[in-house]
């Protein structure tokens, strides 16, 4: 539980053993509505699942799209774009990626979007943006309307790994 917290949430240490017990007992109960430690968020996911997401408020600020810059402690770009930063989708922008999508007859794919990532992961999504906003967001695999931008690799990197083996995380 320990890595899993460290590696989702970005942080530099591993949480107190007081916090882990916890989260551990709440995660036990019957009754579990969710709860917070070291940068995640844990939400129901139904009867028997729990999502795991990285806290929205406590995503690092933007930085410039610079290969190799890391960005909340578990995101790097494979290339560097003058003008461009990387940050949280946050709210606002993961409503307007919708409504791109949608506006462009995308209205399946959107809907798609909708099922797959909980409203605890979306604002945290890394995306790049310019001075209109979103230009991109690579874990939906969208890039704005009538932008002639490819997309960059963003690549998930934690400080340290969940597993040794490699992994999807989304």
């Amino acid at each position: 539980l320990a890595r899993v917290v460290r590696t989702l949430g970005g942080e530099a240490h591993r949480p107190r053993m007081a916090g882990l017990e916890a989260l551990c007992h709440a995660l036990r109960a019957r009754d579990f509505r969710g709860r917070t430690l070291g940068g995640c968020t844990f939400a129901p996911a139904g009867a028997d699942a729990v999502w795991v997401c990285r806290e929205a408020g406590t995503l690092a600020p933007p930085i410039a799209l610079v290969a190799g810059a890391p960005w909340d402690g578990r995101f790097v770009s494979a290339e560097s774009r003058a003008g461009l930063v990387l940050g949280p989708l946050g709210a606002e922008g993961w409503r307007r990626t919708l409504d791109d999508m949608e506006g462009a007859g995308m209205e399946g794919a959107a809907d798609a979007l909708r099922r797959r990532f909980p409203p605890q992961a979306r604002a945290s999504l890394p995306a790049i943006f310019d001075r209109r906003g979103v230009l991109a967001a690579p874990h939906l695999g969208f890039v704005r309307r009538g932008a002639r931008f490819s997309l960059p690799s963003v690549t998930f990197a934690p400080a340290e790994a969940l597993l040794s083996a490699p992994f999807a995380v989304v």
